[in-house]
């Protein structure tokens, strides 16, 4: 029986620590590029690693730093991957962009005239074909032949609406139809009576059946033959989001993606939702245009405000809940309950029971327009308006429609004219809300009339939307709804010389979105009443919790609240040796209170009849005290701004007197004490001490270039020196990687169980970080070279790296698509035969060389994530040519030059005659000139050897005495050569 019981409890209890898993992490991005959007049709990820986003302008890449548009001079539906080539669906047209030898992506339409009279809503890649999917047409295409293999076509009053494969074989659905299988050029009916006639939204394979998404918000199952229905656990809240997208992950579950309830993940096992993504789960709206994966299992969402990545992977979990108020000082976990304290008191996290509890931290928001507004005009949609798509996108937008207030109230009457009828919750919030409004307006006319008579002048107040905000929702950015319903896709029409009527006012009713939200939030946070003040540290003492507030100290057990000390403490320590606890107040002493058992004592005032004993104080330290921790030996350490003091106890366990160290620390930082390895550090940063043999001792290994430092607890100590984070203490290196996913980060606070910590960002979201789990992101993706440019914008040819020696700067611009942490991603490269060394690490995967002489180069270049994960580029070989002076031909033909040159002064020396008086002056001009050139040419060779073509006169001084004194024999020898000749001839003459 005991062993039941036993048992029982641990599955509550692991039930419990399970159930607040927190909410997924969560990345956000957001181009820079002027005058686009965040409305895509599509988004897909290519083989590289690079996700594309279909816009109406053309298709988005990014990298996951930088964003590209590649223009298609057309609106783009949807595009797929395939083949190192990405297919797209778009408005009068359909082709792929395949990216070009020098790097750059280029769009080719397959669309001849006759094709693309029709719009191209969809694509797809399946059994090795591409499929491009018009209302009245589908086309197939062979991506290894290159050409258009079969058509499709249907009646004007028909349109395809989805093309999806199950078991090798092409299936597509046909308004008022149903499916069919294609078989060559037929069409076999398959399954002709889905249910409501349903329309497909979504198909995606899973295992060997097929889920469907449908516009009524119902899932069904194709094996191939016949559907079923999914059941489905939130039916209610599907049928209230309108599911728009989905997408299958790889452990099972459907990522859903709907036009007001954010995103929803569906174990397709179990039929339950595994996670809601929406507003208040960190989504920044409720409305999920597309949804797409990448190759790291990131999910991608496209909303209004930009794109947002969710990562199940990461052993990181969110757990800001509603409830939550003021700035996050101290966070504790005990007994699967967490514990947060802020600047405005002590709360608790906890399963919501009843969701009228959080009703209030949930109104929306809705401006209620005339029937009759003149500013909303019919839209010109054009082509829109004809084909599936536009049905299934007016069959969207009624779901988003909001009701007017007065045809709630008709739906909502009962009994004898209403009169008995009990009102409900929205009812009263409505009401209540009204008057409310009316109170305002009076309140604000009192202040007005108020203002004009003391002679102020009143700035009036006409959006009473902010007057409407609870506290909950003015932390959070309002979105307003449109003054002009506007369909997804369509520009109205509006006059601009009409002048619009002024617009009703704006009330709180709870509505459709508001039970999205009640749903989808399972936990808040609830206020501890009786803690008052800010809650600086959360101590948790033997099953009480010791808080620590600007009020004084409390001792809380459940949700009994016993206030121990008046006194404004800063940091709490207990001593279970001494068996006392130990708090630094703001008086500069430090208060001892007796432990006594299982509870802390209460202090003792001058009013207490009760016999414990009081609160002791000790001072004179004459600074701040921040931190207090207990050596080995029992001894009680307390740190302050500019001194280490020891103190010392006698037999009785009073304190008796202190032993002061002096530290440096101009900067007047937080010293922290560490106990590593049975030694006592005290550390700041870029500085630590070691207490040795009754010393403090300076210390260079621990935290020697941490520029900030955080204390996880007195075990555990975070440095971080601008990039890199270093734990010092318990746990696991992996930690250091997870906390660069959280910069810029406020504070860390240590978990009783030590698998887990908690970290609070400068944006007071609170994160709880699994170090145990087994993650270590792998490298997905390859280190490859982008495109290379020169200073003046000249794209080169990646299969051809040949540049000319006048090219410039060079600009290597290498690429590693990385949309975990990118900004953490650093770069190093090196030149071989001209760097021993790998550059210093940076951030940028562009490697510039301003001039580089001629000749033949392989570059190197590696990149590491923010896990240390190393990723090399393919060696990258090129070659610099050399001018035309350098090259073979240009020299052979110098040395022909002089060559003839020489033999023509030894001809001219030999046929000038000796009676010519001019001889002698002729053959030295000869031989003077030849020997000059000579010297020239050997100089121009041998700088050319020698790379000194940029030599200083002194250098060029050098080399004209080298080749003087090696040309010397040989001016000898001409010489020579020269009077034996005339010698000669003057002997013949006689």
């Amino acid at each position: 029986m005991r062993t039941f019981i036993i048992f029982c409890l641990f599955l509550v209890l692991s039930f419990q620590a399970s159930a607040q898993h927190g909410n997924l992490y969560l990345t956000h991005f957001q181009h820079r590029l002027d005058y686009l959007d965040y409305r895509v049709q599509a988004i897909s990820q290519d083989e590289a690693g690079m996700m594309f986003f279909a816009h109406r302008t053309g298709v988005l890449k990014f990298d996951g730093v930088n964003w590209l548009l590649i223009n298609t001079e057309h609106m783009v539906y949807d595009l797929v991957p395939f083949n190192n080539q990405l297919f797209l669906a778009g408005k009068n047209d359909f082709g792929y962009i395949v990216k070009g030898s020098n790097g750059t992506e280029k769009y080719y339409s397959l669309a001849n005239p006759d094709l693309s009279r029709f719009e191209y809503r969809k694509v797809y890649a399946l059994n090795q074909k591409i499929y491009f999917q018009a209302d009245q047409r589908l086309i197939q295409y062979d991506p290894v032949k290159k050409e258009i293999t079969q058509q499709w076509t249907t009646d004007k009053e028909e349109s395809f609406v989805i093309c999806f494969e199950n078991q090798n074989n092409i299936f597509v659905q046909i308004e008022n139809k149903g499916i069919f299988k294609i078989n060559g050029q037929a069409l076999e009916p398959v399954v002709t009576d889905l249910p409501d006639k349903e329309l497909l939204v979504f198909a995606e394979k899973y295992q060997n059946k097929t889920i469907f998404g449908g516009l009524s918000n119902r899932l069904y199952w194709f094996d191939g033959k016949s559907v079923d229905t999914v059941a489905v656990e939130q039916r209610e809240y599907l049928q209230k989001s309108q599911m728009a997208d989905a997408k299958l992950l790889a452990n099972g579950w459907l990522a859903i993606a709907t036009l007001q309830g954010g995103s929803m993940f569906l174990n397709l096992q179990t039929g339950k939702t595994e996670y809601f993504l929406n507003y208040q789960t960190g989504l920044p709206d409720n409305e999920v245009f597309t949804i797409g994966t990448d190759k790291n299992g990131g999910i991608w969402l496209a909303h209004e405000y930009g794109f947002t990545r969710a990562d199940f992977q990461i052993p990181i979990r969110n757990f800001t809940y509603q409830g939550l108020e003021g700035n996050i000082l101290a966070v504790t976990e005990q007994k699967n309950t967490l514990y947060v304290g802020t600047s405005n008191g002590l709360y608790y996290l906890t399963e919501i029971k009843d969701f009228k509890e959080v009703q209030t931290l949930i109104p929306k928001l809705i401006r209620k327009q005339n029937e009759k507004n003149p500013t909303e005009q019919t839209a010109n949609i054009g082509d829109e308006k004809d084909g599936i798509l536009s049905k299934m996108l007016d069959k969207r937008e009624g779901y988003k429609k909001e009701s007017t207030t007065e045809a709630k109230k008709e739906e909502k009457k009962g009994g004898f004219l209403g009169l008995f009828r009990k009102k409900t919750d929205e009812e009263k919030a409505l009401e209540k809300a009204e008057k409310e409004e009316k109170k305002r307006k009076k309140e604000e006319e009192r202040r007005r009339r108020k203002e004009e008579k003391n002679g102020k002048k009143t700035e009036e107040t006409n959006n009473p939307e902010d007057q409407a905000l609870t506290n909950a929702d003015k932390t959070k950015p309002v979105v307003k709804e449109p003054l002009v319903e506007i369909k997804k896709g369509i520009k109205p029409k509006i006059n601009a010389n009409t002048k619009p009527k002024p617009q009703n006012k704006t009330i709180v009713v709870y509505e459709n979105k508001t039970y999205l939200a009640l749903q989808s939030i399972k936990y808040l946070f609830k206020k501890i009443e009786g803690v008052e003040g800010k809650c600086r540290q959360i101590l948790d003492y033997k099953g009480d919790l010791i808080v620590v507030s600007t009020t004084g100290l409390y001792r809380v057990r459940g949700e009994k609240v016993e206030k121990i000390s008046d006194k404004n403490c800063h940091f709490v320590y207990t001593s279970i040796p001494n068996k006392k606890l130990f708090a630094s107040t703001y008086d500069n002493e430090l208060m001892i209170l007796p432990l006594a058992g299982k509870s802390v004592e209460k202090e003792k005032t001058n009013g207490d009849k009760n016999t414990k004993p009081e609160a002791t104080y000790f001072a004179d330290f004459g600074e701040d005290i921040s931190r207090i921790t207990q050596d080995k030996a029992g001894q009680i350490w307390v740190c302050g701004t500019d001194s280490l003091y020891q103190l010392f106890f006698s037999a009785e366990g009073q304190i008796q007197g202190k032993k002061a160290f002096a530290v440096q620390n101009r900067q007047m930082a937080e010293i922290l004490p560490l106990h590593l390895d049975s030694k006592l550090y005290f550390v700041m940063p870029q500085k630590a001490y070691l207490f040795k043999i009754n010393q403090l001792v300076p210390d260079t290994t621990i935290l020697a270039k941490a520029k900030t430092l955080w204390a996880e607890s007195d075990q555990i100590v975070w440095g971080y020196d601008g990039r890199n984070w270093e734990r010092v203490g318990a746990g696991k290196a992996q930690a250091a990687g997870l906390l660069n996913y959280l910069n810029p980060i406020d504070r860390i606070f240590a978990n009783a169980n030590e698998r887990f910590g908690w970290v609070v960002t400068q944006s007071q979201q609170l994160y709880r970080l699994d170090f145990q789990a087994p993650f270590s992101p792998k490298a997905e993706y390859k280190l490859f070279l982008d495109n290379v440019k020169d200073d003046k914008g000249t794209l080169y040819d990646l299969n051809n790296l040949a540049f000319e020696y006048n090219s410039g700067t060079l600009i290597f611009n290498f690429t590693y698509p990385d949309f975990l942490n990118a900004r953490k991603v650093e770069y190093q490269y090196r030149l071989l035969g001209k760097m021993n060394d790998w550059s210093e690490w940076s951030n940028s995967g562009t490697v510039i060389f301003p001039l580089l002489d001629d000749g033949n180069y392989t570059l190197q270049v590696r990149c590491r994530d923010s896990f240390g994960n190393l990723q090399e580029a393919e060696m990258l070989k090129f070659e610099v040519l050399p001018p035309y002076w350098k090259t073979f031909w240009f020299m052979a033909a110098e040395l022909l030059f002089f060559a003839s040159i020489f033999f023509l002064t030894y001809k001219v020396n030999e046929k000038i005659s000796i009676r010519n008086k001019y001889m002698p002056w002729v053959r030295r001009g000869m031989t003077l000139l030849t020997l000059i050139l000579i010297i020239e040419f050997f100089k121009v060779t041998v700088q050319r050897l020698t790379n000194l073509d940029g030599s200083s006169p002194v250098e060029d001084f050098e080399i004209e005495v080298f080749m003087a004194l090696f040309l010397l024999p040989i001016e000898v020898f001409l010489t020579s050569v020269f009077k034996r000749k005339e010698k000669e001839e003057r002997e013949k003459e006689r």
